[in-house]
């Protein structure tokens, strides 16, 4: 199943163009498939605290990425771009033009 999901993905920069390094695993992603995949857009305050008490707690140790084979621990959250912004805001964006919402 891996396999599928590599081909669908193509990982792409943070839209506010923070460095992503340390927040993923590229050899865990692909960079030409149709879907563009990132790490969160904006960096609060709160994630560099966050990233460093999960250390302090077993089991919940910063895991770089959780597609890189191992789902345990906190990850940056990693979705999907359309147009440079969420899927989701996208899908809204799409439906409420089409007078579904």
């Amino acid at each position: 199943m891996s396999n599928y999901l590599l081909k669908y993905e193509a990982w792409t920069q943070p839209m506010d163009g923070h460095d992503d390094s340390g927040e993923y695993i590229a050899s865990a992603h692909n960079t030409d498939g149709p879907v563009k995949i990132t790490t969160y857009n904006y960096e609060w305050d709160v994630h560099a605290k966050v990233i460093s008490a999960a250390g302090q707690v077993p089991g919940w140790e910063y895991n770089q990425d959780s597609n890189a084979g191992n789902m345990l621990g906190l990850s940056v959250v990693q979705g999907e771009l359309v147009n440079r912004t969420s899927g989701c805001v996208y899908e809204f964006a799409l439906q409420a033009t089409k007078g579904y919402v």
